[in-house]
């Protein structure tokens, strides 16, 4: 009996020693995980701050909110970044939210009310406070490590975030499709726009004071197509060898004034029919207006053909195409629907291009 309770009293020493050393371990392990935790809620605090700043600074530059938070998580470059592109953006006449896509589909009302704030913290990972991150701790009493958190609000049973938070869908910048279109149509609606300013010019209508303002519309017209052409160099958006704009509108002025006199001379339009091209590439035309189908007519079948030659060459590029289309030529692919809706075309015509002036349709290369 005495050797027994000798082994016992050993033993419970024994087991008070290894509570001892469990106690130990879960303290140190307790004051090691509140740091740990108290660190990372820091240092969540001060990316909220910075991320805040950055959307606030993106909204300042024309972002929609969500695109902004959506930018705001790539980080300092990110922002950086986008804050550039909006600046060449506004240069360019363009909205940079249109530069940046998303496949995600939802209601930009779902996202009209959040502060900045709010949308920070949408896209700040939160901070992971749930028990399962340290149950895998050995040594320790996990009872008294769950009371300690739970009591301090460190670590709640299945809790990952301190705080709602809302999901916003990812935007990336798209040079391949929102980007380049802008550009090609702004281009082009540049482009109409001086045509239509010179045009006007050109015919002398204008008295001194709708000549001083329409040179200096003009004057903004113009800087405004060479930082276009410039910004579409530069991004590889307009890199082929084709004719400049200039070149297009003054070969196909000349040729379409050659054309339409030889028609004239035939008398296709009536007496006193006469076209010519000023220095600037303006074609000047005067003929009755009950001729105005056909010289249409024969503009869309001189468009078509000029067209397919630069083609042939490989000259027919952005540049080519956004003047053809501020003309007035628009170029379009015959499709089947299109076919099924004109008399004028058949089935061989599918899948052809085709020019369409004032109603007046020509097929490129016919």
């Amino acid at each position: 009996m005495v050797m027994l309770g000798a082994i016992a009293g050993e033993i419970g020493k024994a087991l008070q020693k290894d509570n001892e050393r469990v106690a130990l371990r879960t303290e140190r392990a307790m004051d090691y995980l509140t740091k740990e935790l108290l660190d990372e809620k820091k240092d969540r605090k001060n990316k909220l701050e910075t991320v805040e700043e950055a959307i606030e600074r993106l909204q300042s530059n024309g972002y929609d909110n969500v695109v902004a938070a959506s930018i705001a998580r790539g980080g300092v470059y990110a922002v950086q970044d986008a804050v550039t592109r909006a600046g060449e953006a506004r240069k360019l006449g363009q909205n940079a939210n249109d530069w940046y896509a998303t496949t995600a589909e939802f209601s930009p009302d779902q996202f009209a009310d959040l502060t900045s704030a709010q949308l920070a913290n949408a896209v700040v990972s939160p901070v992971d406070m749930s028990f399962d991150r340290f149950e895998n701790i050995e040594g320790i009493d996990k009872d008294t490590y769950r009371s300690y958190m739970q009591e301090y609000g460190l670590a709640q049973p299945g809790q990952v975030s301190d705080t709602a938070r809302v999901t916003v869908p990812d935007f990336k910048f798209d040079t391949g499709d929102a980007m380049t279109l802008n550009i090609k149509d702004a281009y082009s609606a540049a482009l109409s726009q001086r045509f239509m300013v010179e045009q006007q010019i050109e015919q002398g209508d204008l008295d001194e004071t709708g000549l001083m303002q329409a040179n200096t519309k003009l004057e903004g017209l113009n800087a405004k197509i060479d930082n276009l052409r410039d910004y579409g160099i530069r991004t590889g958006i307009i890199s082929d060898p084709g004719f400049t704009g200039s070149e297009t509108r003054v070969n196909f002025n000349l040729r379409l004034e050659g054309e339409l006199n030889n028609m004239s001379a035939g008398g296709d339009f009536g007496v006193g029919a006469i076209f010519s091209t000023s220095q600037s590439g303006v074609l000047i035309s005067k003929y009755e207006p009950e001729y105005t189908e056909k010289v249409q007519a024969a503009s869309a079948r001189t468009a078509a053909d000029f067209i397919d030659g630069l083609q042939q060459d490989n000259m027919f590029g952005v540049d080519s195409e956004a003047t053809m289309t501020a003309m007035g030529y628009k170029i379009f692919d015959i499709t089947e629907d299109i076919v099924n809706s004109s008399a004028a075309l058949n089935e061989d015509d599918i899948g052809k291009q085709a020019v369409n002036y004032n109603g007046h349709v020509a097929i490129i290369g016919d």
